[in-house]
């Protein structure tokens, strides 16, 4: 590969990387190839989906990546064996969570 060439890879796979979180442009598809092959449909009542939409927006990401970021962490927690210092912690992250969704002030 010329010099030209590898400089210009270089720089692009920098920019993407420093870049990595920025939103998708729109009309860019966007494909996770090898990471995840089933499609999960969920109903949500109208105030769930707009109180989804709202936090996903309050952090500049996707619905769908935090819907499915949020079902993994709680798979994540589902599946590993906790004791009872780890439940006290987890259920008081999730009260924290809950808190400042319902006041409106969400953390990312």
């Amino acid at each position: 590969m010329n010099t030209e060439l590898s400089e210009l890879l270089k720089r692009e796979a920098e920019y993407a990387q420093e870049h990595k979180d920025a939103p998708v442009s729109e009309g860019t598809t966007v494909t996770h190839r090898g990471q995840r092959s089933r499609i999960f449909s969920l109903r949500l009542s109208e105030a769930e989906f707009a109180l989804l939409e709202r936090v996903a927006d309050e952090r500049g990401v996707p619905v769908s990546r935090l819907a499915r970021e949020w079902i993994t962490e709680k798979l994540a927690a589902e599946s590993r064996p906790t004791d009872v210092a780890e439940l006290a912690e987890a259920v008081s992250v999730l009260a924290s969570r809950l808190a400042s969704v319902a006041s409106g002030t969400t953390r990312a």
